[in-house]
This record gives structure tokens, C-alpha cells and sequence, in this order.
């Protein structure tokens, strides 16, 4: 199983089951797949590569990206990671906090 980090973004591999109903995911003004935005910075963990594809799992909070070919995770702040071909399930980190658990923001 493969696994890519960036920051605050993990890529996980996995299957895609052939029942899945999937919704399809704009990509952003620049052409850009965004995983996650920086609340305070305006920067992105993005995927530039065209023939990628991210989508919404119906009925669940699941985000999966399609990559069709070797891509990379791209970000202002950090080193760009490569990212080899599969099915990934995005997941966003969390932290906790005595009033509630939030998602972690750069």
C-alpha cells in the first residue's frame, strides 16, 4: 500500500470498488486539482497534472484522486512530492481541542 504526506494532506492507496458512485470535482481557476487550502496563506496542496481527477464518494466523506500517471503534490511551502499511479483516498489531518476536533490549517 502506498502513502504519500505533504504537510497536512495524506494520500492513501486504495481499491476503488466498481459499485462506487462518484461526483466529480472541479478543479480550480488555475487548472489545479486542490486537496486542501492554507486558511491564513491562500496556499494549496494541488495536483497541476491534467489527466488526474479528484471525486467525492457518495453518501460518504470520502475524497478520492485518480492518477492515471506519475504526478506531483505541489505546494508553495513545502518540496513537491511525487506521486506514482493508483487510487487515493485524501485525508486531511486533524487536531484535537478540548471543544471539538477541527482540521489542521498551515
Amino acid at each position: 500500500m502506498k502513502m504519500y504526506r505533504q504537510g497536512d494532506v495524506l494520500l492513501v492507496e486504495t481499491k476503488l470498488a466498481s459499485d462506487a458512485q462518484l461526483k466529480e470535482l472541479p478543479r480550480d481557476g488555475k487548472d489545479r486539482i486542490v486537496l486542501a487550502y492554507g486558511e491564513t496563506t491562500g496556499h494549496a496542496h494541488a495536483i497541476t497534472n491534467r489527466v488526474a481527477r479528484f471525486f467525492e464518494e457518495a453518501g460518504t466523506d470520502r475524497w478520492l484522486l485518480v492518477v492515471p500517471e506519475e504526478t506531483e503534490l505541489v505546494h508553495e511551502e513545502h518540496a513537491p512530492v511525487k506521486v506514482e499511479v493508483g487510487v487515493y483516498i485524501v485525508i486531511h489531518q486533524h487536531e484535537y481541542h478540548p471543544a471539538e476536533i477541527r482540521p489542521v490549517v498551515d
